[in-house]
């Protein structure tokens, strides 16, 4: 994955090299609460369905509460439950649920429930399977709907309340501890230029793909694959090096190596451009802007390709025998002997591919 505003995935790594697209992010456990846990009791709320409602309503944290979904599945109903400052994760509940899977109607809630909209929780849910994010394992003293109209209830304890299959649910935020050093996590958007699969025996069984091992046992082979995307690894460049004039080639990745503008199409000045062309390109991979337009039409132009390495050449340069050198990343500008040209660029380009 290569981070990118334009990416069509989150990427969520550490600075310890940890990371993972979103789908399979996850953080390290919250610690243990440790506070005792308190009786079970309903609260009447009335009106008040959403977190962010009972929150206020109740003078507690998002924090606090059990953010109960139901979901229609093929088979049945299926409850997810998150942390109530917490959003569960499109791509983690389809693995979990199946692609099939969608929110519950008023109706189908009362009916899974036997409570109304908005007063959803795991607690006395029958014959329902119940989903929980790893966040709530270890959270104590928890407030939910009480699946019962304008009520909800406090003090909810696992196990002693509810019983549920704890799982990667939540979307890892900016700030969440790194699983691996305890670190902050960064969340980015991300392009995905790579990519392997695991693929076991399920090819090797039909073709009856084996190996002996070094003890004499015949074994079947376990397959693997990967795929590179070149293209996406252009978009990927271009969106990581560029600025409002273009793009900003990597001199390892540009498609030349350096562009030679004269500011006039015809004359000295596009004599002088052929003759560096020609001394260069057996060296270098080079670009020579011969057109019939404006300078101020090649210079945009220019920028917008962003090739490295920019020499132009003018009648001032001809007549003094110099050339003006520009790079493109970053903007400076170097007056050379024409004749030292090549010398010039072997010194600046030794030893860097940037």
């Amino acid at each position: 994955m290569a981070p990118s505003d334009e990416g069509e995935e989150e990427l969520v790594y550490c600075e310890c090299g940890w990371g993972a697209n979103q789908e399979l992010a996850y953080s390290a456990p919250l610690p243990s609460q440790l506070s005792e846990p308190l009786e079970l009791k309903e609260a009447e709320t009335p009106d008040v369905r959403t977190v962010e409602e009972v929150a206020a309503f109740l003078k507690l944290p998002p924090d606090r509460f059990i953010k109960t979904l139901l979901y229609r599945t093929s088979k049945s109903f299926a409850c997810v439950l998150v942390r109530g400052d917490d959003t569960a994760d499109p791509a983690k509940l389809r693995s979990i649920i199946g692609d099939e899977a969608r929110l519950c109607d008023a109706g189908e809630i009362e009916k899974a429930t036997g409570g109304t909209l908005g007063f959803s929780g795991p607690v006395g849910l029958k014959n329902i399977k119940i989903y929980a994010d790893r966040n709530l394992f270890n959270c104590c003293n928890m407030v939910s709907g009480a699946n019962k109209n304008n009520f909800h209830l406090l003090n909810i304890n696992h196990p002693r309340d509810f019983d549920a299959e704890f799982t990667n649910i939540r979307t890892v935020k900016n700030g969440d501890s790194c699983p691996v050093c305890g670190k902050m996590l960064k969340v980015v958007r991300g392009i995905e230029i790579g990519h392997t699969f695991y693929l076991g025996t399920k090819y090797s069984e039909k073709m009856k793909a084996k190996f002996t091992d070094a003890d004499g046992l015949e074994k079947t082979i376990v397959m693997g694959c990967y795929g590179l995307g070149v293209s996406r690894i252009v978009a990927a460049v271009i969106s990581q090096n560029h600025d409002d004039n273009g793009i900003i080639w990597p001199r390892s990745l540009a498609p030349y190596e350096i562009e030679i503008v004269p500011t006039n199409s015809k004359g000295e000045a596009m004599r002088k451009a052929e003759e560096i062309y020609a001394l260069l390109s057996d060296k270098y991979d080079v670009l020579l802007d011969d057109r019939d337009v404006s300078a101020g039409v090649k210079f945009k132009d220019s920028d917008l390709l962003g090739i490295p390495i920019k020499i132009v050449i003018g009648p001032k340069g001809v007549k003094e025998n110099t050339c003006e050198l520009q790079f493109r990343s970053s903007g400076r500008k170097k007056i050379f002997n024409a004749d030292e040209i090549l010398q010039k660029l072997q010194d600046i380009t030794t030893g860097s591919r940037k």
